[in-house]
Parts: structure tokens; sequence; C-alpha cells
């Protein structure tokens, strides 16, 4: 029987256009079923979307704005009551404004192996990984090691045998639309590795594409640096961290602190200081719990 390829998305019906140009890439892997869950008052018009795409579908209508890891949730625990997965059926976690490669979706099609992959997002105008400056390209599929996981990984970028999401969910009090407003995905990777030890594998030339993003609000700094702090301390898988955090505040904190006269610059070093502190006042806090 071939295994499934479950596409968890939710949208509030904004982007039309970039959900248009997500589903007819959705349509390059076999066997797959979306499941939708839908913030949106147009409902109607985004399911339309599917239906000219002749993709299989489960809408799941909230009507109303929450946070991604909840809407994420909401999608996991729907598979599992609704779906009769398989352990070898494979999850992605898409966004409503990214699509897919051929090659992401071929290779997705044809993988077998148990093991958790990670692939490039890259900008779909420039053709730009988003690996962040001053880190070494992997140029070459391979296995990664724990300490570079946070350089590679984001949510649409996750390969996930279903094995390993069956009752694992996404920490709601992280990622979008939270107060602390990253870290959602790696805190779930964190969880997989601690309770399955699988193989975290990098596949190079699988590409899932996005729109670059770069004057990010201080806030996600602040988010950032918290949730960054807080697992330096709390976490049971401290090398996932340390080395992107070495990374992370030499570069805005050191060297945004020598400019510290841009507005800008100094409103994100402020913003990385507030993180660190709470992050580690608040090891018991509600937000990593």
């Amino acid at each position: 029987m071939k295994s499934k390829v479950f596409v968890i998305l939710t949208s509030d019906g904004r982007r039309v256009d970039e959900l248009r140009k997500l589903a007819s890439t959705i349509v390059f892997f076999d066997n797959a079923k979306v499941i939708f869950v839908n913030q949106s008052n147009e409902h109607e018009l985004v399911e339309h979307i599917f239906n000219e795409n002749k993709l299989s579908y489960d809408s799941i209508y909230v009507g109303e704005v929450i946070p991604l890891s909840i809407a994420r949730n909401i999608a996991l625990n729907h598979i599992r009551k609704e779906c009769n997965p398989q352990p070898t059926d494979k999850i992605l976690f898409s966004d409503d404004d990214c699509h897919y490669s051929k090659e992401f979706a071929s290779y997705v099609n044809q993988l077998c192996i148990e093991q958790v992959t990670i692939c490039p997002v890259v900008s779909d105008i420039l053709f730009e990984r988003f690996t962040p400056k001053g880190v070494k390209k992997i140029v070459k599929s391979t296995e990664i090691r724990l300490q570079d996981i946070m350089f590679y990984a984001c949510s649409i970028s996750i390969i996930l045998p279903y094995k390993y999401a069956n009752g694992l969910e996404f920490n709601e009090k992280l990622g979008l639309g939270n107060i602390i407003n990253q870290g959602e995905e790696t805190d779930y990777l964190e969880r997989i590795i601690l309770k399955f030890n699988p193989r975290v594998f990098y596949k190079h030339d699988c590409f899932v594409f996005h729109p670059r993003k770069n004057d990010y609000n201080p806030h996600v700094f602040f988010s950032l640096s918290y949730f960054l702090s807080n697992k330096l301390i709390n976490s049971n898988l401290k090398g996932m961290y340390f080395k992107y955090s070495i990374l992370f505040y030499f570069k805005y904190l050191f060297a945004f602190g020598v400019l510290i006269f841009n507005s800008r610059k100094r409103a994100i070093f402020f913003s990385c200081l507030k993180g660190i502190f709470l992050g580690v006042k608040d090891i018991y806090s509600v937000y990593l719990k």
C-alpha cells in the first residue's frame, strides 16, 4: 500500500494567489491529502482552490485567527482520529505562502527510510537559501549533526514520518500568534529526538520556496533570545542550541552593541537583552512548559 503524504496547512484566506501556487505544486505528490485548518470567513473560496487542482482534502473550519501551533495540533489530531494513518505515511507542515519544487515532491514520493529529513528553504525570486550568514553551506546530502539542526531546520523544510508525529503535539505557547513567537518547530524536533533518537538527514538539492523577509520586528529577536537562553539552561539537549546561540548572541549583542546609535539595531540589541534576562528568569515559565 502506497504511503500517504499529509500536507498540514492553515490560512486566514488572504493569500489567495499564494494558495493557488501552493496547490498547483501539491499535485506533484503521490497520494497527497491536505489537512486544512480554515481560519477564513471565505472558506468556500479557499476550498475552491483545492477543487480546481483536484486535491484530496479535509477542511476543519475554526472561523478565527489562532496561533500556528494550535492550528497544527488540530490538524495532527484530525489525522490521528479520522485518517487511519500508517507509520510510514509522511507529514509536511506547509505555509500558505510557500510552494514545492518537483525535486522535493519526487524525493518525498520515493522516501521510505524512517528518518527525519530537512530540506533547504530558498527565496522564490533570488534563489537564496535561508541559512544564516556565516554558516557553512551544505553541498551534498548528509546526516546532520545535532548542533547544526537549528541552522537548517524550519517547519516547512521538515519531512516527518508519521510514526514520530503520532501523539506528539506542538507546544501551543510557542510560535506565530503567541508572546514567544519563535522556536516551536525546534522544540518539537527536540522532543522527537529525545523520544525516538531518529537519524536527521539533510537533503541539499530538494527545495521548498518561500518569500524572503529581512525587516523583522524587534519582538522576533526578543522571542528567539528568550527561547535560546531558556533552552540553554533548561533543555535536556543543550547541545542542540549551543552553537546557534553563540552565533546569534555574537551578531545581535556584540556586533549590534557597537552600532547602538542606529535606531533599529539599538531596538534589536535591547530586545535581545530583555529576552536573555526573562528567558533565564523564567526557567519554569509557562511559555516553554
